[in-house]
Formats: structure tokens, sequence, C-alpha cells
């Protein structure tokens, strides 16, 4: 009975750290508070076409960027002429969304 249970214990931790692997993060944006500039990182296991979209909270503003079969991807994007506020960038690929959050706040 032990031995089951310590399987299905292993079955079901085994399960869980292949749905995280699942989950890992192919975008990165620093700082999450900007002034100047906003970086953007992506980062794939294999050349992938993929689009990135910047909207403001209130979408009033919008940006996209389309990249096709890259491996990497490293933007500057200069936000000194956006509107203080809340904006997030939707990373689009292979029928998954990605969201990362970051917050424009001009000294």
């Amino acid at each position: 009975m032990k031995k089951a249970f310590f399987s299905l214990c292993l079955l079901v931790s085994a399960q869980l750290a292949y749905a995280q692997g699942d989950e890992v993060s192919v975008l990165k944006v620093y700082p999450d508070t900007a002034n100047t500039y906003v970086n953007v990182y992506v980062t794939f296991e294999q050349p992938t076409d993929f689009s990135i979209i910047m909207v403001s909270r209130v979408w009033t503003e919008a940006k996209e960027l389309k990249e096709h079969a890259k491996e990497s991807y490293q933007k500057k994007i200069d936000v000194h002429n956006l509107p203080e506020g809340k904006y997030s960038f939707f990373l689009e690929y292979d029928g998954h969304t990605e969201r990362k959050d970051f917050v424009i706040k001009h000294k």
C-alpha cells in the first residue's frame, strides 16, 4: 500500500512539473516601471513566428511588432512620449498568448 501511494505521489509530482514546464515564460519586460524606455526580450527553443502588441490599460495607445522565425528577440522601445499609466505587452505565438504588465511614470 505504501509503495502504491508513493508511486502515485511521484506520478502527480511529475505531471505537475511537466505542466509547469509548459508555463515557462518566453516574454520578459524590463524595467517594470519605465520613464524613457522599456526592454522586451523573447526567447523560444526553436525559431517561431510571433507578434507583440503593446497597449495601454484604457486601450488608447497601441503598438504592434511582428517578427518571423526568430529564436530570440530583443527590442528597446522608446516610451518617453507616451502618457503615464499602466500598459501591457501581449505576445502571441503558436496559438498561445502571454501578457506582461509595466507602468510608465515620468519623473
